[in-house]
């Protein structure tokens, strides 16, 4: 046998860096996970963007004040506060960030998730683009 087998299992539980990654692997770890946290702040932002101005524009709120009292509609009203109300939501949305100090680990943060989101949704809208442009 060679010296660096060790000759039953005792002897390779005792080796305290045998399961551990090396310095390059976990170099290469952690800037993977801080990647995934900034593609998940910035996905955060676009999405909430997203949300707000095509929630604004579908909505399509009209002008009331041009509107006569009497041709005016609770359908027009609620429409034009909805309008408002989705915009302003989503800017209250967006300063609600989220804690990441309560976690201790990578997978437990936040922005890990909104980064696995945002690559699920990137990747089918990547496959639904090539999908409805095939001839």
């Amino acid at each position: 046998m060679s010296e660096h087998q060790p000759e039953n299992d005792l002897d390779a539980a005792s080796d305290p860096d045998q399961g551990r990654p090396g310095p390059v692997a976990s170099k290469i770890d952690a800037i993977g996970w801080a990647l995934l946290r900034w593609w998940g702040a910035l996905f955060r932002v676009i999405f909430i963007a997203a949300v707000g101005v095509i929630g604004y524009f579908w909505l399509d709120p009209k002008p009331l004040g041009d509107v006569p009292l009497g041709a005016l509609t609770l359908n027009q009203i609620f429409w034009n506060l909805f309008g408002v109300l989705i915009p302003v939501g989503c800017i209250y949305w967006f300063f609600n960030f989220p804690d990441s100090s309560d976690s201790s680990s990578n997978e437990d943060n936040p922005y890990v998730i909104w980064g696995q989101a945002g690559g699920w949704l990137l990747g089918l809208g990547i496959l639904a683009f090539f999908w409805l442009n095939k001839k």
